[in-house]
């Protein structure tokens, strides 16, 4: 019995070594994350800052110079419309790539009053026009099904977080309904001596699910199908080993959120069409 137990312990000492290696992993990876977002944020700036001057050069010369008003709508009609509404629409791509739906939502009606102001042909500015009113039904069609999705999943974390709390209160586990025997209770009575020791086991499994389970909404939020998948795999398993009848529920609901699927990003038509 003491073997069994020193078996015990020492997986589980295992187990929060190998628990201890992936968050020093994680605590790794997340600089460098807001490292890069940062820069690119830096970026962002700079091109809505060129934007901006290049809006107010443009103005301030056909305000300023009337004789240079005459061959400002060649300008025009040519090639810096195009320019001008690609670089917008680059803009609000970037956007929507850092999960900033309502600014590029915005930005896209910017755009709009921005086509009707710019000469360019009819058929162009139709075009551009019911392009952006697809790219913005699909914004917000994305947004929803995202928020959808990420409410399962916090409601599953939920659960888990009531489930830790219980083992630290009350560590007791309630197996599933089994057919009522005499002999049967006397093997159910043994079951529940063996599972006692497993419990600082079993705690740590839970932790480990509800780790797994935060870095499948993470991949879920950042459209990344592949983690996203292999994070609930993982956390399926996890709950495999647990017998009680609540972790089978909650392995159940997982099984159901492995075959939704993930939305990818939306990208712009609008942009598309302008090459």
């Amino acid at each position: 019995m003491r073997k069994i137990v020193y078996l015990i312990l020492l997986l589980s000492l295992l187990w929060l070594a190998k628990l201890s290696y992936e968050v020093a992993q994680y605590s790794q990876i997340v600089p460098q994350l807001q490292q890069q977002l940062t820069q690119q944020q830096q970026r962002y700036s700079l091109l809505n800052d060129q934007f901006v001057a290049l809006q107010r050069k443009l103005q301030d010369a056909h305000l300023s110079d009337p004789s240079e008003a005459s061959s400002l709508p060649s300008m025009v009609t040519g090639v810096a419309p195009v320019i001008l509404i690609k670089q917008q629409l680059q803009l609000v791509q970037f956007a929507i790539d850092q999960q900033q739906f309502i600014y590029a939502i915005d930005q896209l009606n910017q755009v709009q009053q921005h086509i009707v102001q710019y000469t360019v042909s009819p058929a162009l500015q139709h075009s551009l026009m019911k392009a952006i009113e697809q790219d913005k039904q699909a914004i917000q069609h994305y947004v929803l099904m995202q928020t959808q999705q990420q409410q399962q999943i916090d409601t599953l974390l939920q659960q888990l977080d009531q489930k830790l709390l219980q083992e630290v209160h009350n560590p007791t586990i309630k197996m599933q309904k089994a057919e009522a025997s005499s002999w049967w209770s006397w093997f159910k009575f043994e079951r529940v001596q063996r599972t006692q020791p497993d419990l600082i086991n079993r705690h740590l499994i839970l932790k480990e699910a509800q780790l797994r389970l935060l870095l499948a909404s993470q991949a879920l939020h950042q459209g990344q199908a592949s983690e996203y998948r292999k994070s609930v795999q993982e956390v399926i398993r996890l709950f495999s080993i647990l017998p009680d009848q609540n972790s089978q529920m909650i392995k159940q609901k997982l099984e159901k959120l492995l075959n939704l699927s993930v939305i990818p990003t939306p990208k712009l038509t609008t942009l598309g069409l302008l090459g």
